[in-house]
């Protein structure tokens, strides 16, 4: 998994039958191997270790854990590499009724954040140009000055881990002069 992680990394999705709309087919695709990178994921959290010697039960435990987050490593790559074809799906994700599928979106946008960084150093703007796009998006203000992926995120996350998502929000609220903006929606909505 670790080397389809690597593979992913800013590799934009091609689909074999270009139809009449090739946007439509590279979401298709998409959704094909993000649902399947997300049922792994949804597998990972159901292995049953009870019957296992505690030895044997650790040792599980730990490649499970790196094998959940590589394919969150795989599934952050692709969606960067194809925000364009798999921002709207994935972002649904974040409303989904499942707390386990939310989880695996937030962790799946932590970590196309964490890499942001990197998106600087680089010197293909095809890759600054979609972090702007996944900045503008999670910063995104309706006409009643609403600001509904941040309210999405904020009721999707964990309550331990709201602290550090506030910290980012934050930073990313206050890189694109929005910060009022985001005080303003974050007291409203308590």
């Amino acid at each position: 998994m670790k080397a389809v992680g690597v593979v992913l990394c800013g590799l934009p999705l091609q689909p074999k039958d270009i139809g009449n709309d090739i946007y439509e087919e590279k979401e298709k695709l998409f959704l094909k191997y993000f649902n399947t990178f997300l049922n792994l994921v949804h597998s990972m959290n159901s292995v049953e270790t009870s019957k296992l010697g505690q030895l044997r039960r650790a040792t599980i435990t730990r490649q499970v854990s790196a094998l959940r987050e590589a394919t969150i490593l795989a599934m952050s790559n692709m969606l960067t590499a194809n925000i364009d074809s798999g921002l709207t799906h994935a972002i649904s994700l974040g409303y989904h009724s499942d707390l386990k599928t939310r989880t695996s979106f937030i962790e799946v946008l932590t970590s196309i954040l964490k890499q942001g960084a990197e998106f600087n150093s680089l010197a293909d703007t095809a890759l600054a140009d979609r972090y702007n796009q996944l900045l503008e998006l999670v910063t995104v203000e309706t006409e009643d000055g609403e600001h509904p992926i941040m309210v999405a995120l904020i009721n999707s996350v964990p309550f331990d881990n709201l602290d550090e998502l506030a910290e980012v929000l934050v930073v990313l609220f206050d890189y694109k002069n929005k910060l009022p903006s985001f005080l303003t929606q974050i007291l409203l909505t308590e």
